[in-house]
């Protein structure tokens, strides 16, 4: 074979092995990040804040409520078996929904929250994102005993599942988060395993059609001495990010308390679910 025959065939050779190289799954492809299922535990949860676009904390709800399918937009809240069994409970309302800590067992982000039966059940539930997937989504739980959360995909396929997990006994909530690379979390189901009563707060989701944001003001965040609280945590990250004004260019009083009613303008009437 002449020389010009064997450089030919060398050059065959190596291109054929760097095309090989190119496509091989192995060296190419990047690895997927996993899907992840955590608990952390909140020693404040009345200091909890949501990060996420979409927040439900419940204070918009009568102690009693049924939530039904439409109670809260882009999300429903049902038994395991599809019935709208989840109640709002409200521990301003008396003994019949509890007492919040320290003078009960039981606490919540302000005084609302949920429970999928009667108040202060022990029943598990399901979590339904209506208007499209989330990649990511949290809920606050109090439950002496065992619990998980659940996130599936919209053929029912299991994305991730949280260790089963407890709450502190006192002030403490459990952070319980799913994520996803990609939005495909279609609903959650919370498994309760004792008989200890819980309650389900401050949903956090990044779920299209799901309630505005936790930080936002509104004449409808309940009691005025609770729509105090969440003003004043709004008007303190106002503060740190523009100081001496206000959202809307206005000068900011000398205490922080002239600003926590007198802030609920117009401008700011989106509903805090």
């Amino acid at each position: 074979m002449s020389r010009k025959l064997h450089l030919r065939a060398a050059a065959c050779l190596a291109g054929a092995l760097v095309a090989g190289v190119a496509v091989s799954p192995s060296l190419s492809a990047a690895p997927r990040a996993a899907a992840s299922g955590t608990v952390t535990d909140i020693t404040n949860p009345d200091g909890y804040i949501c990060h996420e676009p979409g927040f439900v904390g419940f204070e918009n709800f009568a102690a009693g409520t049924t939530l039904v399918h439409g109670s809260v937009p882009g999300v429903d809240f049902t038994s395991t078996t599809g019935t709208f069994t989840w109640t709002v409970g409200d521990f301003a309302a008396g003994n019949k929904n509890g007492q919040k800590y320290p003078a009960g067992p039981l606490t919540s982000e302000q005084t609302n929250w949920a429970a999928a039966g009667p108040p202060t059940a022990n029943t598990s539930g399901r979590i339904n994102l209506l208007n499209g997937a989330a990649s990511t989504f949290s809920v606050l739980v109090k439950d002496a005993s065992l619990f998980t959360l659940s996130a599936f995909a919209a053929n029912h396929s299991l994305i991730v599942k949280t260790p089963p997990m407890r709450t502190p006994d006192g002030r403490h909530m459990s952070l319980v988060t799913v994520t996803s690379p990609t939005a495909n979390i279609s609903y959650l189901q919370l498994d309760v395993t004792g008989t200890s009563n819980y309650v389900l707060d401050s949903l956090c989701t990044d779920a299209p059609g799901v309630p505005t944001g936790q930080l936002v003001l509104s004449s409808a965040d309940g009691a005025p001495s609770f729509r105090r609280q969440r003003n004043r945590r709004h008007l303190d990250q106002r503060l740190l990010q523009r100081p001496g004004q206000d959202e809307r260019g206005g000068n900011v009083p000398g205490a922080l308390d002239d600003l926590l009613d007198s802030s609920v303008g117009s401008g700011e009437n989106r509903r805090d679910w």
